[in-house]
């Protein structure tokens, strides 16, 4: 696979991401949320094999730190919620980001597939 397709599918995978949370975090003006420090601790996690793939090693620094980050702050981890003590409301928000991470993993086993048979060159 040519690296200018994976670097353009991890763009776009960055920028749906950062949009996503623009829009979201535009809706919660005037409320201050504690910082969840397992989901840095995850983002760091997901960030190094990202890093490996596409050989950048300013993304192994990022993913190391926010594991640092994410691991010095262990006892400040937010406790996820069970399904039932959502509101309706966050059910639908959590739905909406599944159903999104599902099409942009469909989408890139999708890119992955046609450069392999030789569609996208």
């Amino acid at each position: 696979m040519d690296i200018t397709v994976l670097l353009g599918i991890i763009s776009v995978i960055i920028l749906i991401t950062l949009v996503v949370a623009l829009v979201l975090n535009s809706k919660n003006k005037g409320t201050k949320k504690p910082t969840n420090y397992r989901v840095l601790f995850i983002l760091g996690l997901v960030w190094l094999p990202i890093c490996l793939a596409t050989k950048n090693n300013e993304l192994l620094g990022a993913g190391l730190v926010f594991i640092i980050i994410g691991l010095a702050n262990k006892n400040k981890w937010a406790d996820e919620k069970k399904w039932s003590d959502l509101t309706p409301k966050q059910k639908k928000v959590k739905l909406m980001v599944v159903f999104g991470l599902t099409m942009i993993l469909l989408a890139g086993l999708l890119v992955i597939y046609l450069a392999k048979s030789g569609f996208i060159n």
